[in-house]
């Protein structure tokens, strides 16, 4: 089975839990939460929606990630995606957009939560709350004319492709898509030269990656300082710090799946290419760890927030019990 084969089934068999797993912390938020958390529920569940969408993309059109010698690309196939060839293009598009999406996503998340801790105006209900909604469309779009501007198909890719995966795969040009670089592509004198606008690309890519998680690391700094001294301030109870303490620790743990799942292995997966050291191995891997994220980012919060907490473990508690009298009953007859 080569390694596209196994991406693939990563993508079929995880996708159904992403889907039950989100769908069931969104009933969580909305049916218990603590009226304290207010407007930032609905944040909460922009997330889980995201992370759905995101799964259905990834099963709709089942990208595969390559990377050989010099590149790295994100290709989809006409024969496995489950929409028309027409959405080919604009699918491969936002399914790769939605890698930058999901950064900002956790940096609005970080700053609203520091606004809500220091009890800031921007965060309490008016019509200018619609802005944490809008701010990862725009970045979405930003995300998307980059890839259109400086990750399009090009001559020197292609060639690659057609020597390396069209023909294990027995396939043809026309019938994929894909977004990606190449770091190293030959001159007219047939001279290997640094390829710009892949550089160029990269490395705005790359400022945007690092502004998200630098804004990351200051809020969430920010918020556990002030949430030290809230105990000190007499209008603020301790049942108030804990809530706050708890929705923080769950951004966290949520902001470290895609960390250590998709952030720190594309980082590999991005710069080993300009060391002439891509291979299938690193982008099938890559392909698999953004497979398993939505999975297991909404874990966090189920289990650190307590009110949700304690309705997963009733429920659970309540099933065996059902369960138990059902066997018993039956011992019985």
């Amino acid at each position: 089975m080569s390694w596209s084969s196994v991406q693939y089934e990563f993508q079929k068999t995880l996708t159904p839990f992403a889907l039950i797993i989100n769908l069931i912390l969104i009933q969580l938020i909305w049916h218990k939460s603590p009226k304290a958390i207010g407007f930032y529920k609905y944040l909460m569940m922009y997330i889980s929606i995201f992370e759905i969408i995101y799964s259905v993309l990834d099963i709709l059109a089942a990208p595969d990630f390559f990377s050989h010698d010099s590149i790295f690309i994100v290709i989809t196939s006409s024969e496995r995606m489950l929409v028309p060839q027409f959405f080919q293009v604009p699918f491969t598009n936002i399914f790769c957009s939605m890698f930058g999406v999901s950064l900002v996503i956790f940096v609005i998340h970080f700053i609203y939560r520091y606004l809500a801790i220091t009890n800031s105006n921007f965060q309490k209900p008016s019509r200018k709350l619609a802005i944490w909604f809008i701010i990862p469309i725009f970045y979405g779009i930003l995300w998307s004319s980059l890839l259109l501007i400086f990750f399009r198909p090009s001559q020197e890719t292609d060639a690659i492709l057609k020597e390396t995966y069209l023909l294990e795969r027995n396939s043809t040009l026309s019938e994929i898509t894909y977004f990606g670089f190449n770091y190293w592509i030959q001159n007219d004198q047939g001279r290997e030269v640094l390829n710009l606008k892949a550089s160029v690309g990269m490395i705005l890519i790359m400022t945007l990656v690092t502004s998200s998680i630098s804004t990351i690391l200051i809020f969430g700094t920010l918020c556990y300082r002030k949430l030290g001294t809230l105990v000190q301030v007499s209008r603020n109870s301790t049942q108030y710090r804990q809530l706050q303490l708890q929705l923080l620790n769950s951004l966290v743990g949520q902001a470290l799946v895609p960390a250590f799942l998709m952030l720190a292995p594309a980082s590999i997966v991005f710069s080993i290419p300009f060391f002439h050291a891509g291979n299938e191995l690193m982008g099938a891997l890559l392909g698999i760890t953004i497979s398993m994220y939505p999975v297991l980012d909404p874990l966090p919060t189920m289990f650190v927030i307590k009110s949700y907490r304690e309705a997963i473990f009733k429920c659970f508690r309540k099933t065996t019990t059902v369960h138990a009298e059902a066997v018993v009953t039956t011992l019985a007859l």
